[in-house]
């Protein structure tokens, strides 16, 4: 059986302690890759220009070597209309966040993105790999089982 493994993150920059997130899970996909002899690929999917995705696979293939350079880094194209609701959504996560509960109207939830990007990813394994590749539940997977996979597929 042939494995697909996915990260996804809704990240629109780079400032702050984003760029050890993203990186932490190009590590996951990277070992990934390394343990599960099986696997036909690993993708990590932001909202970010393909030109920085590029950049940091670079950095991180030169960093860490090895499976490094088979982790593949996806832009995840928005629609109008998918920006300006993921840009809302990280508004209001700021402001809910700034507020430490003060302002009870004001909650900080990340599921627009987490699901759009997650999605995007989806979509981009499909196009990738047709449907020879099908989503499974991420403790299926038969390696790093107790990571929650944004994506883990099969294939026969």
């Amino acid at each position: 059986m042939k494995t697909v493994y996915g990260m996804a993150k809704s990240y629109l920059d780079l400032t702050g302690s984003k760029p050890r997130g993203l990186e932490l899970d190009f590590l996951r996909l990277m070992l990934a890759l390394q343990l599960d002899s099986n696997a036909l690929g690993a993708y990590l999917c932001a909202p970010l220009p393909q030109a920085l995705l590029q950049k940091k696979a670079g950095e991180w293939g030169a960093k860490y070597g090895g499976a490094a350079t088979r982790v593949v880094l996806i832009e995840a194209v928005l629609s109008p209309p998918e920006l300006r609701a993921l840009l809302e959504e990280k508004d209001r996560n700021r402001r809910g966040n700034q507020s430490k509960g003060i302002d009870r109207g004001v909650a900080a939830s990340g599921a627009y993105g987490e699901k759009l990007i997650e999605r995007k990813l989806s979509e981009h394994v499909s196009q990738r790999h047709g449907d020879e590749v099908k989503q499974r539940p991420s403790f299926e997977a038969p390696v790093l089982n107790a990571i929650r996979w944004d994506y883990f597929g099969t294939a026969c």
